[in-house]
């Protein structure tokens, strides 16, 4: 029970500092977990024309966004002028709401419109490395998530294991709750391993 504790310990600083193996023994044989990002030594570097195409894009959408936002500053702007010189023209009250009026709308129809284009314009590229990246983080997450878990399953059988044969081999009342309380410990501490393990992990990418 020591020995698959001690495994299960190990698999929890080997996922937290990122190596790429960890081990969980079942007793009888032996399950090798490989955290081995499949891709991460996928080709990342870009080609002449993935770079050309990336740059071209990213100049239109950084063109576009700053029309979108001047647009916006000079409709506000005007929208400023226009309510100044209404309010400095109003002779009655009625005159000076309805100037108050016309500028909150169109300070609303220029916000909805920035936030009409923002939204059509999107997010900024993404280059194919970037891409590639983010792949093989997720697929690193995924699979140190797997290990985590096979790690807990392993430990959790050999804990049950332990405990049958312990409780089959008892003669006394207090060799069998010897044996009940040792399982009752290694079912504790695997589940904080594997809660501790998932805390460091972190959410998914």
């Amino acid at each position: 029970m020591k020995k698959k504790l001690i495994v299960a310990v190990a698999t929890v600083l080997i996922l937290a500092n990122g190596a790429s193996v960890a081990f969980a023994d079942t007793g009888s044989e032996s399950t090798n977990i490989s955290t081995t990002v499949a891709g991460s030594s996928e080709n990342s570097k870009l080609t002449d024309a993935q770079k050309a195409a990336y740059k071209a894009a990213m100049t239109a959408f950084k063109v576009k966004r700053v029309a979108i936002l001047e647009t916006f500053r000079a409709a506000m702007e005007s929208a400023r002028d226009t309510y100044k010189t209404a309010k400095e023209s109003a002779t009655t009250d009625e005159a000076k709401k309805a100037a108050k009026s016309t500028f909150k709308t169109a300070v609303s129809d220029a916000t909805q419109i920035k936030s009409d284009a923002l939204k059509a314009l999107g997010l900024k590229p993404v280059s194919d490395e970037q891409k590639a990246a983010y792949r093989a983080e997720k697929a690193a997450f995924k699979v140190k998530r797997v290990a985590i878990r096979e790690t807990f399953r392993a430990t959790m059988e050999s804990a049950r294991d332990t405990y049958k044969t312990a409780k089959e081999s008892a003669t006394t009342d207090e060799t069998k709750k010897a044996a009940k309380s040792a399982f009752k410990t290694a079912v504790s501490d695997a589940t904080q391993i594997k809660s501790d393990a998932l805390k460091a992990l972190g959410f998914k990418p």
